[in-house]
């Protein structure tokens, strides 16, 4: 009898030691997905360089504090990035073509950018301040700027287009309550009217917490899904969402190490309703679990976390690859520099603004 038991027991513990996720399925059939070790350690995700913009060429373009916002790739393959305040396309290879656009308010000017989407040839890019879509064609010539007075909803910015609609995302804050809300909203892909609020999340947010890094707002997807990244200290939680009508679908968690912060406390003085405040960075003894996460063209969602494995080079740059909900494997991506703030990806596509500023061009499968 007892070596009966020793033998349930082993198989037991055998089994858990396998075990790279569980999932559980709630009344409305949500399922989530626990996240523990890989599923596919083996997977990993090749770069193949493409592309280069030089430093000394940028130079001579006389392209000072340039910075990669955004960028895609028209249909002859040139690459189309969103700077500061101007717009520039490049050759495959990375020899100039033109750039367009400068800072200012005045009709295709711009100020203060976020993204843009290309459908059809077409630019939509979304200017925060003032806040406004402007179009272009893929030659960089103005065709319109469309203005947000008469429309509810609009956004704050446009993370995904296609030829049926938008998608993007929306914040607003009522001063009395102290209150935050984000949107993400389906938007008709000629007029941007908002034809449906997709999410919606509030929580308490005074002026003084506006810095406090772990509300930001994290979000990716496409046409079918969107996720949305449900950030804290202490949990790694992302939601999956119909990007038809905002369903929940499922839900994806990893176990997740809370990683103690290095940044050190500084006060901030503005404004805010005519009265001075003070507001603090720095004041938390944790950082956020999740930094950024990617919708890739294979359905692959990738998520950039604080946490390191002890093994884990801390000058590289590492992703948690998930498909359909499940942890596939943490990859180490071989580039030339590591600041996440400074890596885009877009389809199947990868560029970076290098620590050299050289801005690199990557594709993978």
């Amino acid at each position: 009898m007892n070596k009966l038991i020793m033998i349930v027991l082993s198989v037991f513990f055998i089994l858990s030691a396998q075990e790279t996720y569980k999932v559980d399925i709630d009344s409305k059939g949500v399922k989530t997905f626990y996240n523990k070790k890989p599923s596919d350690p083996d997977f990993k995700i090749e770069l193949k360089k493409i592309g280069e913009i030089s430093a000394g060429q940028l130079d001579s373009l006389d392209a000072a504090k340039f910075m990669v916002y955004d960028f895609d790739f028209d249909k002859d393959g040139n690459s189309i990035i969103l700077d500061h305040n101007r717009m520039w396309k490049f050759s495959r290879e990375g020899k100039f073509i033109k750039n367009w656009s400068r800072q200012g308010n005045g009709p295709g000017e711009i100020v203060n950018p976020f993204h843009f989407c290309l459908v059809n040839d077409t630019i939509y890019l979304s200017n925060r301040v003032p806040p406004k879509i402007m179009k272009f064609d893929s030659e960089g010539y103005f065709i319109e700027d469309i203005n947000p007075y008469y429309r509810t909803y609009y956004p704050d910015d446009i993370f995904f287009g296609c030829s049926n609609f938008f998608i993007g995302a929306v914040g607003s804050y009522n001063d009395k309550e102290e209150i935050n809300t984000e949107y993400i909203v389906r938007y008709d892909n000629k007029s941007f009217d908002a034809e449906k609020v997709i999410f919606k999340r509030e929580y308490k947010k005074t002026p003084k917490d506006w810095f406090a890094g772990v509300n930001d707002f994290i979000y990716a997807g496409d046409e079918r899904v969107f996720f949305v990244v449900d950030n804290s200290f202490n949990e790694y939680k992302i939601d999956c969402f119909d990007s038809q009508n905002g369903k929940l679908k499922y839900k994806i968690r990893k176990n997740h190490i809370r990683v103690k912060s290095d940044k050190k406390e500084e006060i901030h003085y503005g404004f805010y309703n005519g009265e001075k405040i003070a507001m603090k960075t720095g004041t938390s003894q944790f950082e956020e679990a999740i930094n950024m996460i990617y919708y890739d063209k294979y359905d692959r969602l990738w998520v950039n976390s604080n946490h390191r494995g002890n093994d884990e080079d801390k000058e590289s740059m590492y992703f948690d690859i998930f498909k359909d909900g499940i942890f596939l494997n943490r990859i180490k991506l071989d580039t030339e520099f590591s600041y996440i703030y400074a890596f885009k990806l877009e389809g199947d596509k990868i560029v970076e603004y290098g620590g050299d500023n050289n801005v690199y061009f990557y594709e993978f499968k």
